[in-house]
């Protein structure tokens, strides 16, 4: 690396997409670690729970007090505000992965344009440069095996959110959708 005095505007960039690549996995680290104490807490909350209703239950037949256990509006609230908040810190987090990849590309980017810069070699002139610099910065991001999606995920990251867009997309891509004109009097 370059000393202090050296530094270009290369470094600089470098440096840059460095601290907000570290910026980005640390935020990743802290969604995950929110989802872990999270989950816990759920298991905590529902088996505290079902234990308090269980015991004045447990004079009825055991299919009466599991019955009566599951059909608790409570317990039912509880898995669905996780349910939500798992699907929002999911796409969090998949937001801050793409991030991170997104200025990885861009470091590797700055790299071979600062190989190209540094090496003014006969042999750097021609193809080599064109090689190192042409396409840095191009970032493109596939959408896995589709290259057209009609319907998008609400929640991006959510396994059921994800399959339900890949499922619509499937079923939508079986019909051609054509506008019906109103027959004018």
């Amino acid at each position: 690396m370059n000393s202090p005095k050296e530094s270009n505007s290369i470094d600089e960039a470098i440096a840059a997409c460095e601290a907000q690549i570290a910026g980005h996995r640390k935020s990743a680290v802290g969604v995950l670690q929110t989802l872990f104490a999270g989950t816990a807490l759920l298991v905590l909350s529902v088996s505290t729970f079902g234990w308090l209703l269980f015991q004045p239950l447990a004079r009825l037949s055991e299919d009466k007090a599991v019955a009566a256990l599951f059909s608790s509006p409570f317990i039912f609230a509880i898995l669905v505000i996780f349910m939500i908040v798992f699907g929002v810190l999911m796409s969090v987090y998949r937001f801050h992965l793409n991030e991170v990849a997104k200025a990885e590309h861009y470091r590797l980017g700055f790299l071979r344009v600062r190989v190209a810069a540094h090496n003014v070699t006969a042999g750097y002139q021609s193809e080599v440069r064109q090689a190192l610099t042409d396409q840095a910065f191009n970032h493109t991001t596939q959408n896995g095996i589709f290259k057209t999606k009609l319907v998008e995920s609400p929640l991006p990251g959510h396994p059921t959110s994800d399959f339900a867009a890949l499922l619509l997309d499937k079923i939508l891509a079986r019909f051609d959708i054509v506008e019906k004109k109103k027959d004018e009097k």
